[in-house]
């Protein structure tokens, strides 16, 4: 069975590396470009820190791209503390001598739907900014996209106000754009996230005697910072293993406007089609709404297997 062609656009990020761990893991997706964005830290850190993770994961072949460095219409507000001061925690990896395409995220993402004939998919586990400028840019790649699998957005309460999410909030038009071009969107917030919080201690019990020690011990050194739910990860495991997560279908809208709750998802669990275009004007997404933790302990005990060596 031929893997899936995939872009991963993220912001590493402490959840982000994890993220990346179970897709480089995976057999189901062929990752054919990794694209970097603001969110976590300044493009310039979690650039570096995808080049470094890109080495420690001995990765070859797949392009590696940064984006913006700046969102759509408002600058970068890395949020203090949540990820430590270098994106990682305190962990600097070395980015040895991978090398950047020279092309940037939004031209690279193009691409890659280009050459996949509409069977790309995306993975967007960092503020929507570079997938806003690549359909702002390139009028046909809704065409060409047949997913975009999106941590972000909450069912419930956010974490950047009441009820605004970080990667919604951070470019909260951006992601008005990619949720309004009618590609079916999988959905994963913070309101699924709980049952599979995980800590340092019950990472290190899942890993087998022989994982390579340098893997090992970037990954329990990152988890010292962690103090929230993996949410990329979490993301990353539920498109794996669809029976991660219960499921609901309902459309999907994005405030831009007010003040008070820019960023918020508003998610029509209600069914109040008129409002949110259910003549078929807009698609229904695929939205989480809780996950299944002993399963996902168990991806990651399968996922540690496949760095031994």
């Amino acid at each position: 069975m031929s893997r899936i062609p995939v872009v991963f656009d993220s912001d590493p990020g402490i959840d982000d590396f994890f993220a990346w761990m179970l897709l480089n893991s995976s057999d189901k997706y062929d990752i054919r470009a990794v694209t970097t964005v603001p969110g976590n830290n300044t493009l310039e850190t979690v650039t570096r820190n995808a080049r470094g993770i890109y080495r420690l994961f001995r990765m070859s072949g797949t392009r590696l791209a940064a984006g913006a460095s700046t969102h759509m219409l408002k600058p970068v507000d890395v949020p203090p503390g949540a990820h430590g001061p270098t994106g990682l925690g305190t962990v600097e990896l070395d980015p040895g001598d991978v090398k950047l395409d020279e092309k940037k995220a939004w031209d690279v993402i193009y691409e890659e739907a280009v050459k996949a004939k509409g069977e790309l998919e995306i993975i967007a586990v960092g503020p929507l900014t570079n997938l806003g400028i690549a359909f702002f840019k390139y009028a046909d790649l809704k065409k060409l996209v047949k997913r975009i699998v999106i941590m972000g957005g909450s069912t419930t309460q956010g974490n950047m106000g009441p009820f605004g999410e970080a990667n919604i909030c951070h470019d909260s038009h951006a992601a008005d754009i990619v949720f309004k071009t009618g590609i079916p969107i999988v959905m994963v917030g913070l309101n699924a996230l709980p049952p599979c919080a995980m800590e340092g201690d019950q990472m290190e019990e899942l890993m087998p005697e022989n994982i390579n020690p340098e893997v090992k011990d970037v990954c329990l050194r990152i988890m010292q910072s962690r103090h929230y739910p993996l949410c990329d990860a979490v993301t990353v495991a539920a498109v794996l293993d669809e029976n991660l997560a219960q499921w609901v279908d309902c459309y999907v809208d994005i405030e831009t406007r007010s003040p008070l709750t820019t960023g918020i998802t508003i998610c029509d669990l209600a069914g109040s089609k008129d409002y949110f275009g259910g003549d078929g004007a807009r698609q229904k997404c695929k939205v989480a709404i809780t996950t299944d933790g002993k399963l996902y302990y168990d991806m990651f005990r399968e996922m540690f297997k496949k760095y031994c060596w």
